[in-house]
């Protein structure tokens, strides 16, 4: 397994699994949200997300005991929603829990160039990334290709809100990165509904050492805001 920033590598590593079609348990997240303000339990999101098996865990960094106690005091919320890969892509600057160096060589977490790839970019840095990686990539986007129709793809994200439009990718970076490939003629992004659960919180490298990576933004700060190897943020290059 190739280590770098804070990601996994392998099919595995995706909570939606190899197919990259949305989990079981994590629908049953979705449901127990708020049908109003769209807010998920932070017990049902750990449930899934933390505890459950495998191929649903989010492997970023992230604290979650301070989490649970900013969601326990109103200073940060999750919330779920669903979007059509084309107008969050339009509304989003996403940032992978990828580097590459100054060089464009991919980096370590550590590295003092390190610089987290965004979403937008990914063809560029694409071949960058682990073989392992560009593997998983590369069968996701086929598989979102293959069912490309009148029903979209349904595939779950887990993110952390930066402010401005920017997110951080906690879990579902692999699936992003077969969503953004441009390959041939194959539209990018490719079309698939994202369920997406939102992470709103203070913005601290105590919740999430990758964001020591990311600028100061006047960023969303709780709850009421609606807006290689192991390194800070994802375990290695697999999330």
């Amino acid at each position: 397994m190739t280590r770098a920033g804070s990601g996994r590598t392998g099919a595995a590593s995706d909570s939606a699994g190899p197919a990259g079609l949305a989990s079981t348990t994590a629908r049953l997240v979705e449901a127990c949200a708020s049908a109003r303000t769209g807010a998920v339990p932070f017990s049902a999101f750990e449930a899934s997300f933390r505890h459950g098996d495998i191929s649903r865990k989010v492997r970023s960094r992230l604290d979650w005991s301070l989490l649970e106690r900013l969601v326990r005091d109103g200073g940060a919320a999750i919330r779920v929603r669903r979007e059509a890969s084309p107008a969050w892509a339009a509304a989003h600057t996403a940032y992978s829990v990828w580097y590459t160096d100054d060089s464009g060589t991919f980096a370590d977490f550590h590295h003092p160039a390190a610089a987290p790839i965004p979403f937008h970019r990914i063809t560029r840095h694409f071949g960058a990334l682990p073989s392992a990686s560009r593997a998983t990539v590369r069968s996701m986007a086929a598989f979102f290709e293959a069912r490309r129709g009148a029903v979209l793809p349904v595939t779950e994200i887990v993110t952390l809100e930066l402010g401005e439009g920017r997110v951080v990718v906690l879990d579902g970076n692999h699936r992003l990165a077969a969503v953004f490939l441009k390959r041939g003629n194959r539209p990018a992004p490719l079309p698939v509904m994202f369920v997406e659960y939102r992470v709103t919180a203070p913005l601290s490298a105590d919740l999430l050492p990758d964001l020591s990576h990311h600028r100061p933004t006047a960023a969303p700060t709780g709850a009421g805001t609606d807006g290689a190897r192991p390194g800070g943020g994802e375990e290695a290059a697999s999330a």
